[in-house]
């Protein structure tokens, strides 16, 4: 045989075994042969413990078995029946304190293989801490310790927060009541309630359940008072546009909430007469232009005694706010400056100052602004805001000047006004007597619902709010 024949006849050889040997190992690399296998990668360790409420994720996978693997997963304690996914993962919330098995069954056509880890919940340390706050710096713990009161039938609005005591845990929800007696509704995850009192007067307990995602349940109690109302509130300003008027109604309501108080509206009901009054502990009067109450004030006194007048001298306390209240009061019947038994005198205890302005000598109401020919005035608080901001007040017959309050024997100044720039130029409210401990009146010459700034600083104008009316024993 030729040594070229020879050559060739040992390279088929060689060529056959190679496609034998290739074809052999094919049983050994094809996938789709191989028998399945599915096992657990990540989660809780076999027989491990995780701590009491964590949150946990189980991964798993497949191999072999073909492409069409499914999965069949099942906790027990959880998962009553085995639940179908093609999912490779599932999260599980926080779980009560026991034992668990967490089990995976792969398939894939007649095949089927499943493995599963046993593992341990530790303890759960405890249920949800909750903090109920409400109005006038109240809450369920610390707090100022006031107990708001409201009106019968008046809205209450309470709000809390809540975390869980354990490191992991979560609040899984919150139900309520807003009485004993009254009955709960479903939990949820709102964390502010707001809802009608009760009509019975008394003290009335706002009872919150908060619930964590292992079960355990905390209940905290927040007491309120419902009582006849203490404070009467007099909108003595009436407002062309309806809605202005509900934003300012609710603007003064917002101040005052969590004191028991009513409404009156002069433009609907016309100004109150003393009987209105009665019962009362507090008026509260907020005006403006086209005052209705301040000019028939003006116009019957001292001819007629004013309501405001008589409820003060029987013990009454009085807040009044509002723009152009000197003006309603001075272009009446009254003396300039007042006599001393007059109702600016007796009751808001201002006092006269004359000469001040050289261009309305015979106008006695002391002003500011009148020299420097600046008509703007502002009330300012570092609290609430830039001076310039701040509303203007004009006495009407001169653009120039402003209100100015100069106190009587025993009042005291509270606000000084200022410019635009900032500076001094008059007194706007006061109280009396001086010393704030027992305030029978507030006379304040702006109110406070017309500046945006003022509005915008609601919690603010709330702690002068409250300031003033802790003064005046509510």
């Amino acid at each position: 045989m030729s040594k070229i024949l020879k050559r060739n006849v040992i390279g088929c050889m060689l060529f056959s075994l190679l496609l034998l040997s290739c074809a052999q190992d094919d049983n050994v690399l094809d996938p789709f042969n191989q028998p399945l296998v599915v096992e657990i990668i990540s989660g809780p360790e076999n027989n491990g413990t995780i701590s009491n409420n964590a949150h946990f994720t189980f991964e798993w996978r497949a191999r072999g078995g073909g492409s069409n693997v499914s999965f069949a997963i099942q906790l027990s304690g959880v998962d009553a029946q085995p639940v179908s996914t093609t999912e490779t993962s599932k999260t599980y919330p926080g779980l009560p304190e026991g034992d668990y098995t967490f089990t995976v069954t792969a398939s894939a056509g007649s095949q089927n293989a499943n493995t599963s880890r046993a593992f341990k919940v530790g303890p759960n340390l405890g249920p949800p801490q909750v903090v109920i706050t409400g109005p006038r710096g109240s809450a369920s713990t610390g707090g100022s310790g006031v107990t708001p009161a409201y009106a019968p039938g008046a809205t209450a609005f309470f709000r809390w927060t809540g975390t869980d005591v354990d490191r992991f845990g979560t609040v899984a929800g919150y139900r309520w009541r807003i009485a004993a007696g009254e009955p709960f509704n479903e939990f949820n995850l709102a964390t502010t309630a707001g809802f009608a009192v009760p009509a019975t007067p008394g003290t009335h307990t706002f009872t919150l359940e908060a619930k964590d995602n292992a079960g355990a349940v905390s209940t905290t109690n927040f007491n309120y008072e419902v009582k006849s109302p203490a404070i009467l509130i007099v909108d003595d300003k009436p407002q062309a546009n309806a809605l202005v008027e509900i934003d300012e109604d609710k603007f003064y309501a917002d101040l005052f909430e969590g004191y028991a108080f009513a409404a009156w509206d002069v433009a609907q009901r016309g100004a109150p007469a003393g009987a209105e009054f009665a019962g009362f502990q507090v008026v509260v009067i907020y005006s403006g232009a086209a005052s209705a109450l301040w000019r028939k004030i003006g116009a019957d006194y001292p001819e007629t005694s004013a309501p405001l007048a008589d409820f003060v001298n029987a013990g009454g306390r009085l807040w009044a706010m509002g723009q152009e209240i000197l003006e309603d009061l001075s272009r009446a019947n009254h003396t300039n400056p007042p006599d001393a038994a007059e109702f600016e005198a007796a009751v808001l205890h201002l006092a006269p100052a004359t000469g001040d302005s050289a261009t309305d000598a015979a106008r006695q109401w002391s002003r500011a602004g009148a020299a420097s020919g600046d008509g703007k005035f502002s009330f300012a608080d570092d609290r609430l805001g830039k001076p310039s901001t701040f509303p203007r007040i004009a006495i009407d017959v001169q653009s120039g000047d402003v209100d100015k309050i100069v106190p009587g024997d025993g009042a005291e100044i509270i606000y000084g006004g200022t410019d635009g720039l900032g500076g001094f130029i008059g007194n706007v409210a006061l109280r009396f007597p001086s010393g704030g401990a027992n305030t029978q009146v507030v006379f304040q010459a702006f109110p406070f619902h017309e500046n945006t700034v003022v509005k915008a600083s609601l919690l603010d104008t709330r702690t002068v709010v409250q300031t003033i009316m802790s003064e005046m024993r509510q």
